[in-house]
């Protein structure tokens, strides 16, 4: 999963979706929640091309997720972090 697990990690989205994630957040001062679901995924590289060779559906835009507690490495693609 090539070294430990990094101080942030980007969950990849589209546009729209991202935006609203980003003012929720600042409106009520949280980390992004769509993020918190079981079976989410984050990439440990900020690059939308590298997220979407690892299976980002959507790549326009991304947040990030300040709070890496219970995401694990996927074990099958480097760099992939599921919330467990």
């Amino acid at each position: 999963y090539l070294g430990a697990k990094p101080d942030k990690l980007y969950h990849f989205m589209d546009k729209q979706t991202a935006q609203s994630v980003s003012e929720h957040c600042l409106k009520s001062g949280t980390d992004p929640t769509i993020t918190g679901n079981k079976g989410v995924y984050a990439t440990k590289w900020d690059n939308k091309y590298i997220a979407k060779l690892q299976g980002a559906r959507k790549n326009e835009d991304r947040v990030v997720i300040n709070n890496t507690d219970g995401y694990k490495p996927d074990g099958i693609i480097p760099g992939v972090y599921i919330k467990k």
